[in-house]
């Protein structure tokens, strides 16, 4: 191959690198298109409505809209422990900052959070109304612009484990909860209907799914509830199965793909709390 050739192909080489690199930069400025929720709005006394014995709905939008607590969480605070509510507030509207971080090289990334001053990770708090059968719902994981997030199945509240489906090559494995401190921002949903059923999805996670190979086109191809020894699973499917092996239904638009928006639109959940997102969003 002649000198001149090679610096031919050199440059398309190049060229080629620099274009790749330029595509991957704007899909990563597309994932970040809406800027980090944080209240825009005033940081109210809640001792008068927190002395209430009764709390009107209003009541609960405004702890809602201060605390990131739902009807269920404030409800079990304030019998079990209404310290841990104005704790909530000030964890709610602490400054931090966005930490875009690299989850699995080359493209996958996910959204933690750091202190806006010294720069070292932030860490938010943890769930304080967890049952079994919780789903735990976050849009921060993104790849080449979509933000796909994650899911996991509560299956132990008192321990604070957790079933989750990882990544490509991994199998789905119960986890702490403690690593859902470390997201810029969570949801915490229940299903409406019977505890025992929740407690059964719960269960059949743990016991059934745990181990069930990721495949991330999972519910596209054959019987979208195929039998379990054909189920390999995301992470929004693995939870989607476990509730559909007691006959509830939990994607919401009834497509072939289960996604985390799927599950956080589903008419059979109901926000318990969510941290670093828009209450008024998902309320």
């Amino acid at each position: 191959m002649s000198r001149q050739r090679v610096r031919r192909l050199c440059r398309r080489v190049i060229l080629l690198f620099l274009a790749a690199a330029f595509t991957v930069a704007l899909l990563q400025l597309w994932a970040h298109r809406t800027p980090s929720f944080f209240p825009d709005y005033p940081r109210e006394d809640l001792s008068a409505v927190l002395a209430k014995a009764t709390l009107s709905p209003a009541d609960y939008a405004l702890l809602l809209a201060q605390t990131g607590l739902g009807k269920p969480a404030v409800d079990l605070l304030r019998a079990t422990d209404p310290a841990a509510i104005p704790a909530r507030q000030e964890a709610f509207f602490t400054p931090r900052k966005v930490d875009c971080m690299v989850l699995f090289p080359p493209f996958i990334r996910e959204d933690h959070m750091k202190d806006p001053e010294t720069g070292t990770p932030f860490f938010g708090p943890l769930p304080a109304a967890l049952r079994e059968g919780d789903l735990l719902l976050t849009l921060d994981t993104h790849a080449l612009g979509w933000r796909h997030g994650h899911a996991g199945i509560v299956v132990d509240a008192r321990e604070g484990i957790v079933l989750e489906a990882v990544g490509v090559g991994t199998t789905a494995i119960l986890r702490p909860l403690d690593h859902w401190r470390e997201y810029r921002s969570y949801m915490v949903f229940r299903y409406s209907g019977s505890g025992e059923l929740a407690g059964n999805a719960a269960e059949y996670a743990r016991d059934r799914l745990a181990g069930r190979p990721y495949t991330l086109f999972s519910g596209l191809r054959g019987d979208k509830f195929a039998p379990l020894e054909e189920v390999g699973a995301q992470c929004a499917y693995l939870v989607w199965y476990a509730y559909m092996a007691q006959g509830v239904d939990l994607d919401s638009d009834g497509g072939r793909l289960v996604t985390v928006y799927d599950l956080a639109r589903s008419s059979q959940l109901e926000l318990v709390e969510l941290y670093g997102t828009d209450p008024e969003a998902w309320s």
